[in-house]
């Protein structure tokens, strides 16, 4: 069996307040027996999936910056004894720029790393003391430097926009400074306050504002505009990549491919089942791994492969959907493609179906539209508009 392997390491030196992960702040003396759990679920996976073979492995948080070189080695050493590790594959880690050593990373890379995704965020001191990060601007390109320095070919940088206080003019500024850098990839995410969440609090208190919709509008138009000027291309909602450089990870989500969850909170997708792993640190800690596990119906099937196909600029092909999920959407969904399509927000190429770049900005009005026929044979209430 083929599948991705996602790796979830939750810790931080402190928690964001915009931060709805599992994620825990100031437990790093939990790490040496977090790994050693993993470890035992890396061993028990083997035994309940058997040997997969991965393409893709990703180091996801938390702050899996925070791993000394032998811990990750160990982690590394323990994915290639139980799967097969393809060669060549790409494996990830994501960094915090306030935690990134050169001597870990240098490790990191002789284990395997070859991929790096910087949460940098922003290149203003003002945004990053809004976002309540460890870490100022000049460590942020600062981290750039070490990677490279350690031999890492694909830097990516991960950014936010629509931050509280945050104009226009400061995000030029962060996109500017981002490509200046020239890393092989951008991520590039609109601030939302999440329930539970402290900026949640802040924002029902009145302590903090969001840009209004104009200012984010104007913000994702700065972003196309530098990034695209750079030599960037959008190959998903909210992703730029030089040509060669999207994550391969991220690509087999987006196609619905199978992909392994191992660590705290991890989920998986395995044969059109969701598994979901506790998401209780101490509850992981203690032995309790494995929270739920569930069939996915084939109309949900149908309706997450919507919703995540056209987050890629590649898009559905019309032949591969009606053969994995049935139904051919040309034929089901033929009222909603043709009014998607006289506003400008899809295209068909071919055997494709693929937003427009006006498409991409508004996805989710898009997936609403196309997913509303199949809910209607269900429910027989579908009136063709959106």
């Amino acid at each position: 069996m083929n599948a991705s392997l996602y790796i979830h390491v939750p810790f931080c030196e402190r928690k964001c307040g915009y931060c709805d992960f599992a994620s825990y702040g100031g437990r790093a003396s939990d790490l040496p027996a977090y790994i050693d759990a993993l470890i035992r679920e890396i061993r028990a996976a083997r035994a309940e999936f058997g040997r997969v073979r991965a393409e893709t492995v990703y180091f996801g948080g938390g702050t899996p910056s925070l791993l000394s070189g032998g811990q990750f080695e160990r982690i590394m050493d323990a994915l290639r004894a139980e799967f097969d590790v393809a060669e060549g594959a790409e494996v990830s880690a994501e960094a915090n720029p306030g935690t990134l050593r050169p001597d870990s990373l240098a490790r990191y890379r002789a284990a395997g790393l070859n991929r790096l995704s910087i949460g940098v965020q922003s290149f203003s001191n003002a945004t990053l003391r809004a976002l309540g990060r460890i870490h100022g601007a000049d460590q942020a390109k600062r981290a750039v430097r070490i990677a490279r320095d350690a031999g890492i070919a694909n830097v990516g940088i991960d950014l936010i926009y629509g931050v509280p206080g945050q104009t226009r003019a400061d995000w030029e500024g962060t996109l500017e400074k981002a490509a200046a850098l020239a890393p092989e990839h951008v991520s590039a995410y609109c601030l939302t306050a999440e329930p539970g969440t402290g900026l949640y609090g802040d924002i029902e208190r009145g302590i903090k504002t969001l840009p209004n919709e104009a200012e984010i509008e104007g913000m994702g138009e700065s972003l196309a505009a530098i990034l695209g000027g750079a030599g960037y291309r959008r190959y998903e909602v909210s992703n730029y990549a030089r040509p060669g450089f999207e994550c391969r990870h991220n690509l087999n989500y987006w196609a619905r491919g199978d992909y392994l969850g191992l660590g705290c909170a991890a989920h998986s997708l395995i044969r059109e089942t969701r598994y979901e792993n506790a998401r209780s640190l101490d509850g992981y800690l203690s032995g309790a791994t494995r929270s739920a596990a569930r069939a996915i119906p084939p109309a949900e099937a149908r309706e997450e492969a919507i919703l995540l196909g056209t987050r890629a600029a590649g898009g559905i092909g019309y032949s591969a959907f009606a053969a994995r999920y049935g139904g051919d959407l040309r034929t089901t969904h033929a009222g909603a493609l043709r009014e998607l399509g006289d506003a400008g927000l899809i295209e068909t190429d071919g055997d494709r179906l693929r937003l427009t770049p006006r498409g991409l900005d508004v996805q989710n009005a898009i997936v609403l539209k196309l997913v509303t026929p199949d809910r209607a044979r269900r429910d027989g209430a579908y009136n063709g508009r959106l």
